[in-house]
């Protein structure tokens, strides 16, 4: 991921933390089956996905 991404917390819109500039970051490691919080892009996000092998 690249730019400024927030995730927040569905219930009440809570900024759980930021991400800025590059970065690799698995959400599905992190949050498997957790339907309560989102990312929301902000400035210039670019999101790259890699396929496992």
């Amino acid at each position: 991921m690249s730019g400024d991404v927030e995730f927040r917390r569905t219930s009440d819109e809570l900024c759980m933390f930021t991400l800025q500039g590059q970065c690799i970051f698995g959400l599905s490691a992190i949050f498997y089956g957790s339907l309560h919080m989102y990312g929301l892009a902000r400035t210039n996000t670019v999101v790259r996905s890699i396929k496992k092998r």
